[in-house]
């Protein structure tokens, strides 16, 4: 068969010739034919060569009793090839099948007597065999599944013969792990090029034989549309279609918090920075402020030309910070933003106390009313209150808060007592009810005041004071790397956030805020209670929170952290072998289809070129995406281009 030449297109009007089918030459379909066909093809045993490429075709001869939804996405793509899956499936005569299976069950019954009879230790076996031919039996014969005849054909096409060679072994190598068997066609290359090409007829006799409704379907992509806003960055290609995918997050009615989640490697940190790169390229209105714990964000700060923040020393970071909120959103939305001020900022005292401040358990009872009381009177001496003008004034401080709380340890009936005519504006619903309440007061304050002793000259004095921190540039990396328990860092890496959050306010600018390993500000229910509050109102300012994680189990260690991830309009889910539609799937709102993509996705590898990513976006869908990032960006994010690897470390 080598070096036999054949003009395709003379021969592929034969091939898709409908006239024997229909009793007249079908023109149409004769000349679509002859459109898709190649000028000529030159056979060889054990592929073909048309133009430059050489071509291989590989068909499946078995699939295991159970199929794993998306099976064929997994190998739809390769570096230096194009591989083509082309799944035919025609009604198949079920009453003829329903008769084998009669005379199949038959015969393993007999087995099964004389099993018994011999005490054979494979009876169960043979039991299960009987019930499993029972079920297929009666399904078809009540019409609840259908039986197809079905052949699977993959192409493969490539720049030379050994390239191609190559890539079948690895399907098939990456099949078989599967349980599913595959051959190379190496004797019907003109009827596998037929059977693979756009006109969708197939010339092997549907060579991998029969199979039940649900099995075809589980072999089908979960999706084979995309999406492609034109305000959107280009984060990949349809990972069946090929098709470019591109999304914009600020074209999101329900907000446009993002969520990522990927195991060790799987890409999840080199996508996160890919995606934000191209969307500072492209958008002028856009800032980035990143929040690394774990250095993971680093070489995007470099290309981006972030300012440097490192938590700490003479970089003052205020957790009580307020900014002005714009009037128009005030109105529009009814919002009362000294409210939210005092109430997030109890939140994080809240969490300071029970970490870091010495009072085991969180907060009496007594404590609580005195700081959250002391909050208030703080932003009152500052002149900040109820009335959103006051809010660009300087903003109280955690030395200040301990001054007030002082104050109460000193006299908390005098402090309290006095009139909105008075110093501090506030008003007598707050004056103890008796001396006892009063003298409970002022311990209170004493404890609180004496645990805040940290914020002078200790291990939290640079959030003691107000923020000298400037956070107008494109882009800023705030470092929080410093040592500490787990929750005195989570308390650290609330401090930061809350000013961001403050100075979005007040831009002009759309924010885009990634924190790497989101969970470590999971730490308590007070830590999630307070970031909850920020994220619902993120909408309003245009702020874009992009949490990263390694496992979805994260978001479910409480049902706040669940909150959160339903907060998220855009996720982005990459190989995580702990999605199952039971456990978390169902509550990430991914179907059994897509959790099975998600666990056996590919992570990028150089040799791959590429890694998988889910992507479900709100009111759209969700999609299996390729990330395949450009040389430049490969050299620019601290990859080595010549490897052409997608993945990453983290």
């Amino acid at each position: 068969m080598s070096g036999k030449i054949a003009h395709l297109k003379e021969k592929v009007s034969d091939k898709f010739d409908t006239s024997a089918d229909t009793g007249s030459v079908d023109e149409a379909r004769e000349h679509q034919a002859r459109a898709v066909g190649p000028s000529s093809v030159a056979y060889e045993l054990g592929g073909c060569r048309s133009g430059e490429d050489w071509i291989k075709h590989l068909c499946i001869t078995s699939m295991p009793s159970k199929i794993e939804p998306g099976i064929i996405d997994l190998i739809n793509t390769h570096p230096n090839t194009a591989v083509e899956p082309v799944i035919h499936f025609n009604p198949a005569d079920s009453q003829q099948m329903v008769q084998k299976i009669d005379r199949s069950i038959q015969k393993l019954k007999v087995k099964l007597r004389q099993q018994q009879k011999q005490e054979d230790p494979d009876i169960g076996l043979t039991k299960q065999q009987i019930a499993e031919h029972q079920f297929i039996r009666d399904e078809l014969k009540t019409g609840s599944q259908k039986l197809w005849d079905v052949g699977v054909y993959i192409r493969i096409r490539g720049k030379s013969r050994d390239v191609v060679t190559n890539e079948a072994r690895s399907i098939t190598d990456e099949l078989n792990k599967n349980d599913i068997s595959i051959r190379t066609i190496d004797y019907q290359s003109d009827d596998a090029l037929t059977s693979t090409s756009p006109i969708a007829k197939d010339m092997l006799g549907g060579a991998s034989g029969k199979m039940l409704g649900d099995a075809v379907g589980a072999m089908f992509p979960f999706s084979a549309s995309t999406l492609y806003e034109p305000d959107g960055v280009l984060i990949g290609y349809h990972a069946v279609t090929d098709e470019p995918f591109a999304f914009d997050r600020w074209n999101r009615e329900g907000g446009y918090n993002a969520l990522t989640i990927g195991d060790l490697g799987s890409g999840k940190s080199f996508g996160t920075m890919m995606m934000l790169l191209r969307r500072l390229a492209m958008d002028p209105d856009t800032i980035l402020v990143m929040i690394d714990p774990v250095n993971g964000l680093d070489k995007l700060a470099h290309e981006t030309g972030a300012k440097r923040l490192p938590l700490g020393g003479e970089n003052a970071v205020n957790p009580m910070e307020i900014q002005p909120t714009p009037i128009h959103v005030v109105e529009e939305e009814g919002l009362n933003p000294f409210n939210h001020w005092a109430s997030t900022t109890l939140g994080w005292f809240e969490t300071f106390f029970s970490q870091a401040g010495g009072s085991d358990g969180g907060l009496t009872r007594d404590e609580w009313t005195v700081l959250q009381k002391g909050i208030r009177k703080t932003a009152y001496r500052m002149e900040i209150n109820e009335d959103p003008k006051t809010h660009s004034n300087p903003s109280p401080a955690p030395l200040d808060l301990r001054e007030t709380l002082g104050m109460i340890a000193d006299d908390a009936e005098g402090f309290f007592a006095r009139t909105p005519d008075g110093e501090y504006n506030f008003s007598s619903d707050d004056r103890a009810s008796n001396v006892r309440d009063s003298e409970k007061w002022e311990d209170a304050a004493a404890d609180l005041h004496m645990a805040m002793d940290s914020f002078e000259g200790g291990n939290f004095a640079n959030l003691g004071r107000r923020s000298n921190i400037d956070l107008s540039g494109k882009s800023t990396l705030i470092d929080v790397q410093q040592g500490g328990s787990d929750r005195e860092k989570a308390l650290r890496l609330q401090a930061p956030f809350n000013v961001i959050y403050q100075r979005a306010k007040a831009s002009d600018k759309r924010m885009v805020i990634a924190i790497d390993e989101i969970h470590r500000l999971f730490e308590t229910p007070n830590s999630l209670e307070w970031l909850e509050k920020i994220v619902r109102h993120s909408r309003h300012f245009d702020i874009s929170l992009h949490m990263i994680t390694q496992q979805a189990q994260d978001f479910f260690i409480h049902p706040k952290a669940e909150t959160l991830a339903n907060l998220t309009s855009h996720k982005f889910i990459h190989k995580e072998p702990g999605i199952h539609f039971d456990e978390y799937g169902e509550k990430l709102g991914l179907t059994e289809n897509e959790c099975a993509f998600a666990r056996k996705m590919n992570k990028g590898t150089p040799k791959r070129g590429y890694s998988h990513c889910l992507a479900d976006i709100d009111d759209h869908g969700t999609y299996p995406v390729k990330i395949k990032p450009l040389a430049e960006e490969l050299l620019k994010l601290g990859k080595d281009p010549s490897d052409n690897g997608g993945g990453d470390n983290a």
